[in-house]
């Protein structure tokens, strides 16, 4: 959502507010002052007192250079609130020295992940933003249509806090799970899961026979684990079928550079390898006959199409 205002002050312009998904009001103008000093609040219904800006900065516009005629290229500012996580009908005023420029009511958007960062006062070592969480207790639609003629018996390797085999096993696929024995893993698993998940000390081979399962699934696995051609011959042992495969597709950065964007969910601490479409294939095809590759989560910006995952269905022949 874009108000624009043209709200004049003594030194220059406040030109528009801009709510942004990341739940940031950015307030942009200009100022012909020598120093940008902003006198901006901003007073949100439920909270006490006045909001302080998050930034306040000064912005390179050359398109004002020339109307201006102003030496400075920087003659541009901008001021950043949060107001994620607000009601939909929570009250916003901006004043101005005390004056108001603009009240009403914003868009609503959630607290975005890593919200924390736009009030930090510390420098923040690496541990603070390559993170781990837990597994998701849910299944993407896109996992879903890619298994929705799965065949059992299955095998969920890696199978987190079960959501896939409990999803499967709710459209009567004999589905079991794998992964390894830890306290996160334990305390995201539900009861209704858990008769039919096998949690071990992660070492290979894994403690069932040569082709036990039809069909094995690796989703969001490989990316976290050492030495991946071990792992993917270990998929291929298991399964007497296919196997399907999905991982992080990191040929989204240079897709991205243009717009110097970096996917976020690469700032996953517990990433080891990295994998392109053909390096993917490339692995597989050391181990399965047949490779049918996916481009999934597509992403479209600014013009821009970037896949954030691929997947793999792989078959002995």
């Amino acid at each position: 959502m874009e108000v624009r205002l043209q709200h004049r002050t003594p030194s220059g312009v406040i030109e528009r507010l801009v709510f942004e998904p990341s739940g940031l009001l950015r307030v942009t103008g200009y100022t012909l002052a020598e120093r940008a000093e902003i006198p901006l609040r901003l007073e949100v219904q439920g909270l006490e007192g006045e909001q302080r800006p998050l930034f306040v900065g000064r912005t390179h516009r050359l398109d004002l250079k020339g109307d201006l005629h102003a030496a400075d290229e920087f003659l541009g500012w901008e001021a950043e609130f949060q107001v994620g996580g607000l009601a939909a009908d929570a009250e916003i005023a901006l004043l101005f020295e005390g004056q108001f420029v603009w009240r009403g009511c914003g868009e609503r958007f959630p607290e975005p992940p890593y919200a924390h960062l736009f009030e930090v006062t510390e420098p923040l070592g690496r541990d603070a933003i390559y993170g781990v969480g837990p597994p998701i207790q849910s299944v993407p639609p896109v996992i879903g249509a890619l298994l929705k003629d799965a065949r059992g018996p299955l095998l969920d390797f890696g199978c987190g806090s079960g959501a896939l085999v409990r999803h499967l096993r709710g459209r009567g696929v004999e589905a079991n799970g794998l992964e390894v024995d830890c306290s996160m893993i334990r305390d995201s698993l539900r009861e209704d899961v858990q008769p039919f998940v096998r949690l071990y000390d992660g070492s290979l081979p894994s403690p069932y026979a040569d082709g036990a399962f039809q069909t094995v699934t690796a989703i969001e696995v490989v990316e976290h684990l050492p030495d991946p051609g071990r792992y993917v011959a270990e998929l291929a042992r298991l399964t007497r079928g296919e196997a399907l495969i999905t991982v992080p597709d990191i040929s989204a950065v240079p897709r991205c550079a243009p717009l110097r964007v970096v996917p976020w969910h690469l700032l996953e601490a517990t990433h080891v390898n990295f994998f392109t479409p053909r390096s993917l294939e490339a692995l597989l095809r050391r181990h399965f006959a047949e490779v049918e590759l996916f481009r999934i989560e597509p992403v479209d910006l600014n013009g821009v199409r970037f896949f954030t995952n691929i997947g793999a269905r792989c078959r002995h022949r």
